[in-house]
């Protein structure tokens, strides 16, 4: 075999659009031996693929070495303890602020799941102890610290706005009498964050030879195309006497919106008569770790992160029940778990009341089926409701980078071997993979989905169909439609290749 062929690697992405994210990668090295390891592993929450949930993973736990995950969302760590719990024995790589989070999203994440499977008469997805085992594997790592995590691999963590503890990935691989063979995995991305300063990427990683594994959850519109119009709905909501149910995530989502109120507030903009008041455990706790130094938040935001009045399980009802005006941020952010499932039976027929999503709602979720009602109607609980609160949302807080942002990423590197697109809908990776071709100077660009990638040091050398795109294919004939319908509109997706002499 040629010398390319001896040193390889195999990438399949288990996520065949958004949530779920997990990526396979399968090293071949010229002596016959083998390392595998995933990047990510989350929980689907689009309603057509909640099912691979349970599906078996295509892959052998017990033969994962080890494990990295780029950031403290659900749907991209969430099911490390069902890969604890079907064999895995490794550690989970992630950055120092992560490794701190993720126990508690964890724990959260588990009394939903609980909670889910009781409903469902199902067992849940994992227990207790898998969770336990998870935490004592966690391995915290500082950024742009390279870390050896066996004797031919080698990961850095890189600075990421996407969300506090989020990272870029550089993942090197190497062999004696090889060239390295360099992945980039941007993971969810955005260059910068309202808490603190994001630092850029060192000009070093720039000058590699690279394959990069993106996000395009936006990759269909630029920053031109966001609207600012929240504080202006907020201001107009109160100012017609109605109360503002706002839906939000409980880490980064909570506390930006908790910040922009009381300082709206402290500025006079709203009345110091209505109050802010916070729902969610989850979000109160990570509301409280924000506000410590040791997180690295700027001063002038921690010092808002403390005045609101907290809701528990005590006095919810009281508020909900309350005729007088206020502002309530709840999670979740989907409207399908949390709090949220409290007081929406109660606020949907309200008309003094605005719902206000404030981020990304999956497909299947309650929260997409309150921003496209069935002739203005919604189920609850298997009967029709007529929506009488107004519905509103926006995009402006979104963590995720637009199309502009991630092309002005790629375009930095300096020998853009392969670029793989990732993490969106079907056409919407599509589209943007065409945008790549157009203006980023790349020798190939794929999409991840359906195909497993086999990539070298010189980047793309073939693909191959995929044990996933197999398990998507037998979902339910209503999954079918639907996924035949986020096709459109059709994107011509043309294949890149630029070859350097």
């Amino acid at each position: 075999m040629g010398k390319t062929e001896r040193f390889y690697c195999h990438i399949t992405s288990l996520n065949p659009e958004v949530t779920g994210s997990c990526h396979l990668v399968v090293v071949q090295y010229p002596n016959g031996n083998k390392t595998k390891f995933v990047v990510d592993c989350g929980l689907f929450q689009e309603n057509d693929y909640n099912h691979l949930n349970r599906e078996p993973f295509p892959f052998d736990c017990s033969s994962i070495n080890f494990a990295i995950i780029t950031h403290n969302h659900a749907d991209h760590m969430a099911r490390v303890p069902l890969m604890v719990k079907k064999g895995y024995k490794g550690h989970f790589f992630t950055t120092l602020e992560t490794a701190r989070l993720m126990p508690i999203a964890l724990t959260n994440s588990l009394q939903i799941l609980k909670e889910e499977a009781k409903k469902k008469k199902q067992k849940p997805l994992y227990d207790g102890d898998d969770l336990e085992t998870v935490k004592q594997n966690i391995v915290p790592c500082s950024l742009e610290q390279t870390e050896y995590v066996d004797r031919n691999i080698k990961i850095t963590f890189f600075d990421n706005g996407h969300l506090i503890g989020a990272a870029m990935v550089l993942i090197q691989i190497s062999y004696p009498g090889e060239e390295d063979i360099n992945l980039f995995f941007t993971g969810d991305y955005k260059p910068q964050n309202i808490f603190r300063e994001v630092e850029a990427l060192p000009e070093w990683v720039y000058e590699l030879p690279v394959t990069v594994i993106t996000e395009a959850t936006y990759g269909y519109m630029t920053t031109e195309d966001i609207q600012y119009h929240f504080v202006q709905d907020v201001l107009e909501s109160l100012e017609s006497k109605r109360t503002v149910l706002i839906f939000v995530f409980a880490q980064g989502r909570a506390q930006e919106i908790l910040y922009l109120l009381n300082k709206m507030q402290k500025a006079g903009e709203i009345s110091s008569k209505i109050p802010i008041r916070l729902d969610g455990k989850l979000a109160q706790d990570y509301t409280k770790m924000y506000s410590k130094e040791e997180f690295g938040i700027r001063p002038e935001i921690r010092e808002f992160l403390t005045s609101y009045e907290p809701v528990t399980k005590e006095n919810r009802q009281e508020v909900i029940g309350s005729r007088k005006q206020q502002i309530v941020l709840t999670t979740s952010g989907m409207a399908d778990h949390g709090p949220a499932q409290i007081y929406i039976p109660e606020y949907i027929v309200r008309k003094d009341v605005d719902m206000y999503f404030t981020g990304y709602t999956a497909e299947g979720t309650f929260g997409f089926q309150l921003q496209h009602p069935d002739n203005g109607c919604v189920k609850i609980q298997g009967r029709k409701v007529r929506v009488k609160a107004q519905i509103k949302t926006t995009n402006e807080f979104s963590s995720h980078a637009k199309a502009d942002e991630l092309i002005e990423l790629l375009q930095k590197f300096k020998h853009l071997n392969l670029v793989l697109v990732n993490h969106g809908q079907k056409h919407v990776k599509e589209e943007f993979a065409n945008k790549v071709c157009k203006e980023v100077h790349a020798k190939r660009v794929e999409i991840l989905g359906e195909h497993t990638f086999m990539i070298s040091r010189y980047g793309y050398v073939k693909h191959m169909g995929s044990k996933l795109a197999t398990k998507v294919k037998k979902c339910s004939k209503k999954a079918k439609e639907s996924i035949k319908k986020n096709r459109k509109p059709k994107y011509k997706f043309r294949r890149q290749l630029l070859l350097h002499g």
